[in-house]
């Protein structure tokens, strides 16, 4: 069918307009080019070509086999999916827009190769070479496609958003087919079955779905470590030994994912009312859940699951393996984190700056309007590193493209009729070049308001308060400046929920505050675009302004984990430990005599992390360490203040001292009753 390309071929979609026969076929192989055919003149050695189809990111050495192609219901879109690679769309006949072709216009149509309108992806695409992508929705509204996961992605064809993600297979998910007219689709995999979905009803009556329901629900899910709180010391050699890769690649530390620590899933209310944007089951599944087996929604998943595929595709290109994307890394970023953001804000009943600063989360006019108590704190609005630095100018020496990738400057005809997403944005529609393309994305001028950050001081107690202090703003780039305040923001609000008992949120703001301090202090390939004047930070003194606030997010992040709702004693102790092996240069008896202030500073947090790895040996029953971390805690105020003493150290070194002694007594009982002879134990037994 190709000889043109001189390729088999591997797939193929009917054109045709009025449901008869037709002689035009779209077909692909492996050379990464789709192909518009005259079956008329096609023989043994020749066909007609009418059009080529080719994404702008292929080299032309390039062979990216196709997987799958299918046409909207009205034939003036195509979709194609490719193994190694994602999703992307194509005008039909962009020539003939927005009427369809006549005899005419095929038959003397010059062959020509398109550049794709838009890509889409999140999922990979390596393990088989069957998946597919379909349209879906009464018009075309969203585009579905399987996964090596095992998930089914159905992404909005608009926003480019993740609606539904279905956990199909358990091994790998190799398409989804939609039902033509009603809410149904069948999925197939390496599994021995197809399953068959219904879109039901996504929220339930006991559910407040509400903007307010949905920031209340997000308030009061349970925290589960980032894998930066999970393991920091292995983040940062797992990034140290990417340090090799190219200057150009970006890895920033809450990108790390530790495979044997999962990501549990969130609990949050349902989705909006919307047609696909709704919870998908199988017969008889209640929601899903961590951990569960089987097959289910799987969406409150989708920020771990799009994690784990953009650090594989990063693992493999450093490794010089096969990358599962032929767009490129930074492609794949700007979508993953596009998606994630998306995700974030459908949880917060919040919408993004799209599509000039979709980082930046905002309220809708309509919850201003209808609500007078907003239920939001600041550090709600706040995204982890990896969603928002590489792509601010601000922040980025050499930025990324954002936002979903229409190509307007070669289709706005198309765009404009059959893209109406940003009519809801009061903004003027301008067309903008990428820094690193040349291809024109939409953008839209929209005032927006700058994160600020505040801070209070209060004196320090040795008990297991709340850490504040005086932020003391060193001579910093304005990059740093942000990290800094966005570390004290997320670190007050996090002091404001502990005091009101929601453990859970501090914990989140905490680990939130810990993942920007990582983007501080760690050592990842592309650090340098971000923080641009870190010659500034090589210094002991430079570096304590930011040693000094990470230190107290990790301390107050160790309180926090002593609370009865978290209950985590270990993750305690591994914070406090933390906390002091990052003290420990400035504890040192030669900053004594250089910086009396900071050396009295650090020995002042040093007290606090030695009490706070007392207080979680002791609910670990280690009566042993614990009394040795009391007892340094002690000698840490004597260095500082000789005359002060600190009565509730005091008194925990008491307990620990009279627990031991139980322990002791115990023992020795026990000891001595293992020799007695048998007559003494039974008149003991009976007596």
């Amino acid at each position: 069918l190709l000889p043109n390309l001189g390729e088999p071929c591997k797939t193929c979609a009917i054109y045709s307009t009025s449901g008869s026969d037709s002689t035009y076929v779209f077909a692909g192989g492996i050379s990464g080019d789709v192909g518009l055919y005259d079956l008329r003149f096609a023989t043994d050695d020749t066909s007609q070509v009418i059009s080529t189809y080719r994404p702008s990111c292929f080299h032309e050495s390039d062979n990216v086999s196709v997987s799958g192609i299918d046409l909207t219901k009205d034939k003036k879109e195509i979709l194609v999916s490719y193994e190694n690679d994602q999703v992307y769309t194509f005008p039909s006949f962009p020539t003939c827009y927005p009427s369809s072709p006549t005899v005419d216009d095929l038959f003397n149509h010059e062959a020509t190769c398109h550049s794709e309108f838009a890509s889409y992806g999140g999922h990979l695409n390596r393990f088989t070479f069957l998946k597919c992508a379909k349209y879906a929705g009464p018009n075309d509204e969203y585009i579905c496609t399987g996964s090596d996961s095992g998930h089914a992605f159905i992404y909005e064809k608009a926003t480019g958003a993740v609606v539904s993600l279905l956990k199909a297979d358990k091994s790998t998910c190799n398409g989804i087919l939609p039902h033509p007219d009603l809410p149904l689709f069948l999925t197939y995999g390496i599994e021995s079955t197809c399953k068959l979905w219904r879109a039901t009803t996504p929220v339930s009556d006991n559910i407040d779905d509400s903007t307010l329901g949905r920031r209340k629900s997000n308030h009061e899910r349970k925290y589960n470590k980032s894998s930066i709180v999970a393991s920091w010391d292995e983040c940062q050699l797992k990034l140290s030994n990417f340090m090799t890769i190219d200057d150009g690649e970006t890895l920033l530390p809450d990108e790390v994912v530790i495979r044997d620590y999962k990501i549990n899933g969130h609990s949050f209310a349902e989705l909006p009312e919307f047609f696909f944007r709704c919870a998908l089951f199988h017969q008889g599944s209640a929601s899903s859940t961590s951990g569960r087996s089987g097959i289910y929604n799987d969406l409150q998943n989708l920020p771990s699951v799009i994690l784990e595929n953009y650090y594989d595709s990063f693992s493999a290109d450093a490794n010089e393996d096969e990358v599962p994307v032929k767009c490129g890394l930074d492609e794949l970023k700007r979508r993953t984190s596009l998606i994630q953001l998306q995700y974030k804000a459908m949880q917060l009943g919040l919408t993004l700056d799209e599509p000039v600063s979709p980082w930046i989360l905002r309220q809708s006019e309509s919850a201003v309007h209808q609500y007078s108590v907003t239920n939001i704190n600041e550090s709600d609005m706040i995204t982890s590193p990896a969603k928002w630095l590489p792509f601010d100018p601000n922040m980025a020496k050499i930025s990324i493209a954002s936002g979903v990738n229409f190509n307007v400057k070669l289709y706005e005809e198309f765009f404009l009729d059959r893209y109406d997403i940003f009519s809801h944005l009061n903004g003027k529609i301008t067309r903008k070049k990428s820094s690193k393309n040349d291809d024109t994305r939409i953008e839209t001028t929209i005032t927006s308001t700058n994160t600020s950050a505040s801070t209070s001081s209060s004196g320090t107690t040795y008990n297991n308060d709340i850490l504040k202090h005086t932020e003391t703003h060193c001579e910093t780039s304005e990059p740093l400046n942000q990290i800094i305040q966005k570390i004290t923001v997320l670190k007050e609000d996090g002091n404001k929920a502990l005091k009101e008992g929601n453990c859970d949120l501090a914990a989140r703001y905490y680990d939130m505050a810990l993942q920007y301090c990582a983007v501080a202090l760690m050592d990842y390939p592309g650090r340098s675009n971000f923080l641009t004047d870190l010659e500034k930070l090589v210094t002991i003194n430079s570096r304590w302004s930011t040693i000094k606030l990470c230190t107290s997010v990790r301390l107050n992040l160790s309180l926090t984990m002593l609370m009865n709702k978290l209950d985590d004693a270990i993750g305690s102790v591994d914070q406090a430990n933390l906390a002091l092996l990052e003290l420990k240069p400035f504890n040192a008896s030669k900053q004594k005599s250089e910086s009396p202030e900071i050396f009295k500073q650090a020995k002042e947090l040093q007290s606090k992390a030695y009490f706070r790895l007392g207080s979680a040996k002791l609910m670990l029953h280690k009566y042993t360490d614990a009394l040795r971390g009391f007892e340094r805690c002690l000698k840490c105020q004597k260095e500082v203040n000789p005359d002060h003493t600190d009565k509730v150290v005091l008194r925990r070194i008491a307990e620990i001292k009279n627990l031991v002694e139980k322990q002791k007594r115990r023992r020795r009982k026990k000891f001595k009753g293992a020799f007695e002879d048998g007559d003494s134990k039974k008149k003991k037994y009976f007596k």
